[in-house]
């Protein structure tokens, strides 16, 4: 039932892996749909770059579809647009306006995060899923194990949860979303608080938008401005550090994780570092006890982190920070630690306020802040 077309093969923590491709699907809207249970079975089988065809391998698409099919297949492990040789031209520029902001949009999106895809394949080892069924992070809420559920919605790791619209006519879906507080990625804006029961949201996602992603409370996601970015080469060492906070009693806090290497472009390198040994660097955030408006950013060494590689790190532009009420503070001083106890060293930056029911703060380095060692800690306080 399933076509695999193996694009490229290598040896990769003694699996023999490459991209990988869905039974060649027809152009219409039900295969669009039936393309997220494809994925989730694959990542079970133990092959997790996996993509179908955008808009389609056999048939005519049309660009309303193609256009969604673009915000799908942009969160897809493999991204790629491709049809049959006897085939109607579906690439975004055949397809008119709609198509080409769709994908232009879209696949933005997925060049910003695309590092924090190394991650997770990287941090899985050949191991595990990367494109999973919501449930598996909430398995207790039993009406995630819905079909209608399992087939229109998903997770990318374990803090980004997709719910793209994969009908025809119409702008407007009512996606679930399980219990917690869960943050739009890209604005900021709480859809569901934690003090709500889990259930049902309106999300409104125009077709020339990027697909409607959120992120759950607790983690840290690190993202890349690629305005100008036309091919992963172009990817640098600087990220936006966005910060999804939890809370706990009085503490607010958030975890994530960043490949070890500045040079994503060297394969032997990469391989070395961080598939023969491990290269995970592990982000968090924690606030002060006795301070709301004071938080540690710490950058350490994940447990498995080799002790044979040497420290590479990378650079910070933002810290984009998602649900810590400022209310009446307007400034912000960053500190550097480190944990020899040398001087805390003051860091220049600007704060940029997001919409206020949003609760998102934007802190903009003045000069991209270089992350040279480990055991380092930002410290973060706000005031009036």
């Amino acid at each position: 039932f399933f076509f695999n077309d193996t694009a490229t093969t290598e040896i990769y923590t003694e699996q023999i892996v490459g991209s990988v491709r869905c039974v060649q699907e027809t152009g219409t809207w039900p295969f669009l749909k039936i393309s997220i249970p494809h994925m989730m079975s694959f990542n079970l089988f133990g092959m997790p770059f996996i993509g179908a065809d955008i808009c389609g391998h056999l048939g005519d698409s049309e660009p309303q579809l193609c256009a969604r099919w673009y915000q799908l297949g942009a969160l897809y492990p493999f991204t790629r647009n491709h049809n049959f040789i006897h085939g109607k031209p579906q690439e975004p520029f055949a397809m008119g306006q709609q198509t080409i902001l769709a994908a232009k949009n879209s696949l933005k999106l997925k060049y910003s995060l695309l590092k924090y895809y190394y991650t997770l394949f990287m941090t899985k080892q050949g191991k595990g899923t990367v494109f999973r069924p919501v449930f598996y992070e909430f398995s207790e809420d039993t009406t995630l194990y819905q079909d209608n559920i399992i087939n229109e919605q998903f997770l990318l790791g374990r803090n980004l949860m997709a719910t793209p619209i994969l009908q025809q006519n119409t702008d407007t879906i009512s996606p679930y979303f399980p219990l917690g507080r869960w943050y739009d990625l890209q604005t900021g804006l709480i859809i569901q608080d934690r003090d709500e029961e889990p259930g049902r949201k309106t999300v409104t996602n125009k077709i020339t938008d990027a697909p409607p992603l959120w992120m759950r409370e607790g983690s840290i996601v690190l993202m890349q401005n690629v305005e100008s970015v036309i091919r992963t080469s172009q990817l640098d060492d600087v990220f936006d550090i966005v910060i999804g906070l939890d809370q706990e009693n009085q503490m607010q806090y958030g975890g994530g994780e960043i490949m070890d290497i500045r040079d994503y472009n060297n394969e032997d390198k990469v391989y070395e570092r961080c598939v023969q040994k491990n290269c995970i660097l592990e982000v968090q955030i924690d606030s002060d006890g006795k301070n709301q408006n004071k938080f540690y950013l710490t950058v350490i060494q994940s447990v498995n982190y080799s002790s044979e590689n040497s420290f590479e790190g990378f650079q910070i532009s933002k810290i984009k920070m998602y649900g810590h009420d400022l209310k009446d503070l307007g400034s912000v001083t960053v500190k550097e630690k480190l944990s020899d106890n040398t001087e805390e060293k003051e860091i220049g930056v600007e704060i940029v306020n997001g919409e206020e029911n949003a609760l998102k703060t934007e802190i903009k380095f003045k000069e991209r802040y270089n992350v040279t060692k480990t055991d380092l800690t930002l410290i973060i306080e706000f005031s009036k």
